[in-house]
């Protein structure tokens, strides 16, 4: 049903970052966002897996192209307003 389909795609989802849960939950993927934010894709993995930190630049232009705040992208915290 729909509802445990949904159920288990939360499941699925907490345990990523904001960023990879944000870009999932757009429906795209690595390479889509890395073309649409003229990024690499490297980039965007190292992003996702915190081997690398973006700049605040790229977290503010991030933020805007999956429709999230700037903190839900830094710590996850859907509440936050940074």
């Amino acid at each position: 049903t729909l509802s445990s389909l949904k159920e288990m795609m939360v499941i699925i989802l907490i345990g990523l970052n904001g960023l990879e849960f944000a870009r999932i939950s757009k429906g795209l993927t690595q390479k889509q966002l890395a073309e649409l934010s003229g990024l690499s894709v490297t980039a965007i993995c190292l992003f996702e897996r915190g081997k690398m930190d973006p700049s605040l630049k790229t977290v503010r232009l991030l933020a805007k192209l999956l429709g999230v705040s700037n903190g839900f992208l830094i710590d996850g915290d859907l509440n936050s307003e940074a």
